[in-house]
């Protein structure tokens, strides 16, 4: 079951913040940079594959305890430039246990496993002692004044404590149901929470309800049916289901508000104010329920021939809401702009968007891709082998985003286009070579096309800006007049003025349907799938551990 991101938006690429599976569970990782094995798939760099522990006849568990922080690490980090990094201060605790062993000895045994992750780093700091020492005297308190006056409530004055929250479980199950069968069925989730303070570091100050944590919760169940039917032929069937959420957590729902160029204290330079929810976080959730099924067999023709064949079926259904400005987004070029704007007309810029009566502003779709695979393994001789082979994948949408036919008017193509159907065909070979009887000297490589999945996000945006789910309306005004460089009529407030701020978050300023605009997000139609060609050659050289002779 891959353990990747499903949707291709964590930096980690993984399905969870932390660790996919409490450390301790784990039996076995191998680590293939080139792995020309047609079964493989889903990736275009290497494949790491990790193997669960499970229990045995015997009772047996563990207990571990991990720290670690910046003295542990080192004090100063070099980068390639030669600057030299000070390693900031942060403290790690991992803690966790395992236990397995027997339910029904000989047949059915279970295996238990649960880690927390508890990791405090430093968060943002300001360049002084709060925002009251910031910010030239009097500046903050107009601000939280003008605020109360438009009725924000903008939230507390508090310093942010950095901590991620990690919880993983893992429970298993094998039974061996005879000699030619096994099953086994495994369950995991795992939870992480994680502080992001927007806003907040330097000469910037945002209150709290301008902050968020972002939680991530995955969720898997898998069960394998490994069968020898006889000594040539044997079969793997996999099923397995996933729940992937991640989603921004705050305190309350309210207008994203931003006053810009705030006067420093004993100082030329200004910084930024802001607080309400931010504005990227206003409309967005993500859910991935992904099904996969996998098929394989392996069948030995002779003494020198073993074929291997499958298939692979993933399923995935999409829901991810991301619309900016969904509650309104407020920014102000100055303090005095703030403060009159309660008549409208200010300096600054007014950011909305909301959904069309009828129309689901999110991207929900599904998407399936089919993969075939077979190969061979020849054995010519003792010394070399050989596989070759090739697989097919082959995605699949269930509907296209909705159509905009002013889009196919204006550009020529259609803004509905998806990869739906394109299959990528990969050949793949190759070799391993004992030069030397002991096998310590070997040459091996290979060559081959290897497809990585693609990144639903990229997909994502063309259903949810077909032009219809939603409307924008983006005002923005300056201070600058006729004949200035750079004066713009539609920026003179005089002539489009900004709209009085309404701290109602379901009740924003929509102004007149001529203000707002419709974005369209459209795949080119001769985008091509994510596919890479790779060959390697490699000599192994292993020599004996010396013999430390002892005479007497």
């Amino acid at each position: 079951m891959s353990a990747n991101d499903p949707f291709g938006l964590t930096p980690n690429n993984a399905a969870a913040d932390r660790n996919v599976v409490p450390i301790d569970s784990i039996q076995a990782v191998t680590v293939s940079t080139s792995p020309f094995d047609s079964r493989l798939s889903g990736f275009t760099g290497a494949a790491v594959n990790a193997t669960t522990k499970s229990g045995t006849n015997e009772f047996s568990g563990s207990v571990y305890y991990i720290y670690r922080d910046q003295r542990l690490v080192r004090k100063n980090l070099e980068t390639h430039t030669g600057n030299i990094i000070e390693v900031p201060d942060f403290k790690e605790k991992t803690m966790g246990f395992t236990l397995g062993g027997p339910i029904i000895e000989n047949r059915l045994f279970f295996f238990l496993a649960y880690e927390r992750v508890r990791e405090d780093n430093n968060p943002p700091a300001l360049n002084a002692a709060g925002p009251q020492a910031l910010y030239a005297p009097g500046e903050f308190a107009r601000i939280t004044a003008q605020a109360a006056n438009l009725g924000f409530q903008v939230g507390e004055e508090v310093e942010p404590q950095n901590r991620l929250e990690d919880d993983n479980i893992l429970i298993k199950l094998d039974w061996e149901i005879n000699q030619n069968h096994r099953l086994s069925v495994r369950y995991n989730d795992v939870e992480s929470a994680r502080p992001v303070f927007s806003g907040y570091g330097g000469n910037n100050f945002s209150f709290d309800s301008h902050w968020y944590s972002q939680e991530i919760e995955n969720t898997s169940y898998i069960a394998q049916l490994f069968s020898t039917w006889t000594d040539d032929f044997s079969t793997e069937v996999a099923v397995s289901y996933s729940e992937y959420f991640s989603a921004p957590v705050f305190d309350r729902r309210s207008p994203s508000v931003a006053i810009f160029n705030v006067p420093l204290a004993a100082s030329t330079q200004t910084g930024a104010v802001r607080f309400g929810t931010e504005r990227s976080r206003h409309f967005n959730r993500l859910e991935v329920d992904t099904w996969t099924v996998e098929i394989y067999g392996t069948y030995d023709l002779n003494d020198r021939n073993t074929l291997s064949f499958g298939y692979q079926m993933n399923r995935a259904d999409v829901f991810n809401a991301f619309v900016q400005d969904f509650l309104g987004t407020y920014e102000f070029d100055s303090v005095e702009a703030f403060e009159a704007a309660s008549a409208g007309g200010w300096i600054g810029r007014y950011r909305f968007q909301f959904e069309n009566p009828g129309i689901n502003p999110a991207a929900e779709f599904r998407e399936t891709n089919h993969g075939l695979f077979v190969q061979n393994a020849y054995r010519p001789n003792e010394a070399l082998s050989i596989i070759y082979g090739a697989r097919v994948d082959i995605p699949r949408f269930g509907d296209d985003p909705p159509a905009n036919p002013l889009f196919e008017e204006t550009f020529g193509f259609r803004s509905n286009h998806t990869y739906s159907g394109n299959a990528v065909i990969q050949p793949r070979v190759g070799f391993n070579l004992r030069v030397n009887d002991e096998g310590t000297q070997q040459i091996r490589g290979g060559f081959g096309l290897f497809y990585g999945q693609m990144p639903r996000v990229w997909m994502s945006n063309s259903y949810s800006n077909t032009g219809s789910n939603f409307s924008s309306i983006d005002i923005i005004n300056n201070t600058l007049q006729p004949g200035d460089s750079g004066y713009q009529a539609g920026r003179d407030p005089s002539i489009n003025p900004t709209p009085a701020p309404s701290p109602d978050p379901d009740n924003q300023p929509r102004l007149t349907p001529d203000a707002a605009a419709q974005q369209v997000n459209s795949m080119d139609p001769d985008f091509e799938l994510p596919s890479r060609w790779k060959g390697t050659l490699a000599l192994r050289s292993a020599h004996q551990q010396p013999r430390l002779l002892c005479r007497r």
